[in-house]
């Protein structure tokens, strides 16, 4: 039967032990402040639902890994551009001591928006008057959509259709017809643009048009049909060469 002699089996022990001892201490010395990734993380998702407002989804888009730091007390806060927060944006967590920025992480994600808005209950044709039937309202991404490209279901409903319009689509200003400002036969302002002057011009409009509609316009006294936008005061944008 194999013996150990129990002087050797408490020396072995205590060495055991002092190695423990000297891991341990060396372990508490290279990392005084340690952050788990998945701590992290969760901060980076609360920073975004605080400073996102409404419907939204996020997707972290990268492993958030561990950060372990020499210094004692550091301290990390979550910083963003917030206007930028939609889409694919990054967190930036910062790692503070003593007042200082010693380290920067960026995280990258995802965030999708969503609202109720307007869309076509059925395929709507261009130049169609859109009819309250036309239109329902349902849980959509607008990630990428302003307010202001969004109209409501009463700015909607008895407009024609600029363009065509896919069933299950969502209804967006630019595909509606915007209201005529200008009548075939009209007297308008001709503005023509150069790099280095500025002239205008009467004429006649050729066409019906709203604002930001192209119009062929022809100038008084001339012979040649011109394109130009319609401004917002009623007159005719002409690129000039």
């Amino acid at each position: 039967m194999f013996r150990i002699h129990k002087g050797i089996l408490r020396e072995l022990t205590l060495a055991g032990l002092s190695t423990a001892i000297l891991l341990l201490l060396s372990y508490e010395s290279e990392a005084k402040s340690t952050f788990p990734g998945g701590r992290l993380e969760a901060a980076c998702e609360n920073y975004i639902l605080k400073n996102v407002a409404g419907d939204i989804e996020t997707e972290c888009m990268q492993v958030v890994f561990d950060q372990e730091f020499e210094q004692d007390g550091v301290t990390a806060r979550c910083t963003a551009n917030k206007s930028l927060l939609r889409g694919l944006c990054k967190v930036n967590i910062e790692f503070m001591h003593n007042g200082r920025v010693i380290k920067r992480v960026p995280i990258a994600y995802r965030i999708k928006i969503f609202g109720r808005v307007p869309t076509a209950s059925k395929r709507i044709a261009k130049g169609t008057t859109i009819e309250s039937a036309d239109i329902s309202l349902a849980r959509m991404d607008i990630t990428d959509l302003s307010a202001s490209e969004i109209p409501t279901l009463n700015e909607i409903a008895g407009v024609k259709s600029a363009s065509h319009i896919s069933k299950g689509a969502v209804i967006k200003r630019n595909m509606l017809e915007g209201e005529k400002i200008i009548s075939r036969g009209d007297k308008v302002v001709i503005v023509v643009q150069t790099p280095s002057v500025r002239i205008k011009a009467s004429g006649a409009a050729l066409s019906d048009a709203a604002i930001g509609d192209e119009i062929k316009v022809m100038r008084d006294g001339g012979s040649n049909v011109l394109k130009g936008i319609v401004n917002i005061d009623g007159s005719v944008a002409v690129a000039g060469r």
